[in-house]
Parts: C-alpha cells; sequence; structure tokens
C-alpha cells in the first residue's frame, strides 16, 4: 500500500475532536501541536501515543503517557503496545475518571477488507478450504447416484427391526 492512501479510519468519541483519515504509517498522538494528531487539553501528554501501521499492516498503539492510554478500557502501559482490530475503541483517559461528553479517544477501523491483514488471512484461508469442496463436488457429478432402496428391501428391514425390539424386549 502506498503512502497517502486512506487505509484507516478513527472516529472520535468526543464532539470536540475531529475524525480522522489515516494515510501515512505513523501517527503521534498528543497535546503538543508538533504532533499529527494534537489534542489541547492539559490531561493528556504531550506525546501520549503512537499509532503505526507495520509492514504487514498490522496497526500497533503504544503507550507514551504515564497517565495511560487505555485500549478496551484496558490501560496498555508505558512503553508497551498492543495491536488494534477494527472497531477497537482506544481511550487517552481512563473512561471512569472521565465526565461524560469529556472522553478523548477514538475507535479505529480499516478502511476496507483489503487494509486489514486478519481479514485478508481470513480470506486466504476461506480459498484454500473452498477450492477443494469445488473439486469434489465438480468430480462428484460423474458418478452414478446410488439406486434408491426398494419398497420391498424397506419392508425386510422394517420386520428385522421389529422382530430385534419384541427378542431384546423378551
Amino acid at each position: 500500500m502506498s503512502e497517502g492512501e486512506v487505509w484507516g479510519k478513527l472516529t472520535s468519541l468526543n464532539s470536540n475532536l475531529q475524525n480522522q483519515n489515516l494515510s501515512s504509517n505513523a501517527y503521534k498522538i498528543g497535546r503538543n501541536s508538533t504532533n499529527d494528531i494534537a489534542i489541547s487539553d492539559v490531561r493528556i501528554s504531550g506525546t501520549h501515543c503512537i499509532l503505526s501501521r507495520d509492514q504487514n499492516g498490522s496497526v500497533i498503539l503504544q503507550d507514551l503517557s504515564s497517565n495511560g492510554t487505555f485500549l478496551k478500557d484496558t490501560k496498555i502501559g508505558k512503553g508497551k503496545s498492543r495491536v488494534l482490530t477494527a472497531g477497537d475503541k482506544f481511550t487517552l483517559l481512563p473512561a471512569a475518571k472521565v465526565k461524560e461528553g469529556e472522553l478523548l479517544g477514538y475507535i479505529f477501523t480499516f478502511n476496507n477488507v483489503e487494509n486489514n491483514p486478519l481479514k485478508r488471512e481470513r480470506t486466504y484461508q476461506n480459498e484454500i478450504v473452498e477450492e477443494p469442496i469445488k473439486q469434489v463436488k465438480a468430480a462428484s457429478s460423474h458418478f452414478e447416484p446410488e439406486p434408491p432402496v426398494s419398497s420391498e428391501k424397506e419392508n425386510r428391514i422394517q420386520r428385522y427391526m421389529q422382530l430385534m425390539k419384541k427378542f431384546t424386549a423378551e
């Protein structure tokens, strides 16, 4: 994927923050105006976290804050990183300690399936499984189906089953 093509999106959890289209491989997020995503709030660090995309297309969130970056309401921990998946919510303040409407964070999504390494892998795995099934179905059309069981044979089987029931009941 080329630099400049939109591969993901951050949807703001707060009406005071803008949604962000992601087209670069890394974004610094924090209070400093030099960050790629600058948020002027004294409660967050100068450079609070870094959102980056690796060569495989995985999206990584690295916490650089003493107060924490939270993924699904769980603190990542300063210097630690987590891989994001589509629909993940991350916040720059603990949700439990923030008034309603003041939550600073985003919901991450991929722009399309091709940009999501997990979807690509799942699609590839489905192709591996589905192709042999298609081949078996195609090959099976060359065989004659088994002839239906005659009603006389069915009657004999039913009589046999009835006799077996009587025998085991005695």
